[in-house]
């Protein structure tokens, strides 16, 4: 089953749209070209709650020396987790979601959007018994930080923070909590706990959509191909419909890119889609590249794996819709 770009039904909001994947790569690696918009560091519907103290404090959120600090920290701390311990991880998170079948569609959707927090949450340290509740915190943690998020989502993603915030304080830290803590220790980021916890959480908001619609799509692409590999229905997504559609910059003077100039703060939405001569934009590109790609192939790889083990059927497959966002293209099965 081939996925194109435009059976997404969503805008992809404010901003002129970059689509050439060289301009897209030449935004993304430019030192003027900002996540934030000047002078908004936190969303007016989230400031004056924790889940904008939060926002204003994840690296993903973050420019120059804060971020720099903080990405190195994130990819430190990923990157010394052994592949085989996060595959643990994965795959226990994925047969907790999958061992009741026959899997229903809503089960199939939640399997999709659970699957990242559960995982992390072991790294940061979760018991078992609360694993399900800190995926479900999570996903509405990401609606309510993400674009295009209702008031009721946005409402139960600040009373989700609180509770994440709570429970990454109260539990006694994992290997990558631990290993994020030495991290950010050895970039001088460790007089402030909370920046710890905030981007604990960053990793949650990051993984959650990305890796939901990687999954899913890669069972999209394999629906009536039983003997289908999903390592090549995996690169097939990344490659032609990545999970993360687009993403947003704003220069921070006046700007040029190719034939169109930019006043400062002006949004530009860069899509993601296509590949140029350095390769495919599927996890961004330059200082705000997507530190976890690997995690992301790892656990949407143990997801497929649990649900094949659960013997899905094709046909629970054919009924979906995509995810209402402008950034994120996630089937939901019904």
């Amino acid at each position: 089953m081939r996925l194109h770009p435009h059976c997404i039904a969503s805008s992809a909001g404010e901003g002129r749209t970059v689509a050439s994947p060289a301009l897209v790569r030449q935004a993304l690696t430019h030192a003027d070209c900002r996540v934030r918009p000047p002078g908004l560091p936190v969303p007016p519907a989230l400031q004056g709650s924790l889940a904008g103290v939060v926002f204003g404090r994840l690296a993903r959120m973050n420019d120059g020396q804060t971020h720099q600090a903080l990405k190195k920290a994130l990819q430190q701390a990923l990157d010394g987790i052994a592949p085989d311990v996060l595959q643990a991880w994965a795959d226990r998170a994925a047969a907790t979601l999958t061992a009741d079948v026959p899997l229903t569609a809503q089960a199939l959707t939640d399997c999709l959007y659970l699957l990242p927090g559960m995982t992390l949450a072991q790294g940061f340290g979760a018991p078992d018994h609360q694993l399900r509740a800190m995926g479900e915190d999570a996903l509405a943690f990401v609606r309510c930080i993400a674009p295009g998020g209702s008031d009721a989502e946005i409402d139960a993603g600040k009373a989700a923070a609180v509770r994440l915030l709570a429970a990454l304080h109260a539990m006694p830290p994992g290997d990558l909590m631990r290993g994020l803590a030495e991290a950010m220790a050895r970039q001088d980021l460790a007089a402030d706990e909370d920046w710890l916890t905030a981007n604990a959480m960053g990793l949650l908001f990051q993984a959650c959509e990305g890796c939901a619609g990687l999954l899913g799509m890669m069972l999209l692409q394999m629906a009536d191909k039983a003997d289908a590999c999903p390592y090549a229905a995996m690169q097939q997504v990344l490659a032609n419909t990545p999970p993360i559609r687009n993403t947003r910059r704003f220069p921070a003077a006046a700007f040029r890119l190719g034939d169109e100039r930019y006043a400062p703060g002006e949004g530009l939405v860069l899509s993601l889609d296509g590949e140029d001569e350095q390769g495919g934009l599927a996890f961004g590109a330059g200082p705000h590249a997507c530190p976890g790609a690997a995690w992301a192939q790892i656990i949407a790889l143990a997801g497929w794996r649990a649900l094949r083990r659960a013997g899905l059927p094709a046909a629970a497959l054919r009924q979906y819709r995509w995810r209402r966002s402008p950034n994120a293209r996630v089937p939901e099965f019904y």
